[in-house]
């Protein structure tokens, strides 16, 4: 079965279709605004909350059972540190070149992935 593509930016990364979408809503750390990720066959499923009360550890949400660098055992979400890829936001200033850059920092496996601590 498919994603729902209503409502949804489609872009392609490593020649892989993805859907990104933003939404309002409040993670309970004082996280608001997300960005969702999703690939096509919906393994790969990530949500960056741009506007975070914190301004070190901002972190990325993965979902999916597919990330590059870990191998999922749980179905549980994992956050880990990440860098502000969107820094000084507007709701309507979010494009698909943001989404990339969250893209590539996700598929850099040199990178260490640190879990976040909330």
């Amino acid at each position: 079965m498919g994603i729902a593509k209503k409502n949804r930016r489609k872009l392609v990364f490593k020649n892989q279709y993805y859907y990104w979408w933003v939404k309002d809503e409040f993670d309970g750390d004082g996280g608001m605004l997300s960005i969702n990720v999703v690939s096509e066959n919906k393994s790969f499923l990530i949500k960056y909350y741009v506007i975070q009360n914190q301004s070190v550890d901002r972190y990325i949400t993965v979902i999916g059972k597919t990330f590059p660098g870990i191998e999922r055992k749980t179905g549980n979400s994992l956050k880990f540190i990440c860098p502000d890829f969107i820094p000084n936001v507007t709701h309507a200033g979010i494009s698909s070149k943001d989404v990339i850059s969250i893209l590539e920092w996700c598929y850099d496996t040199t990178k260490d992935l640190i879990l976040a601590k909330l």
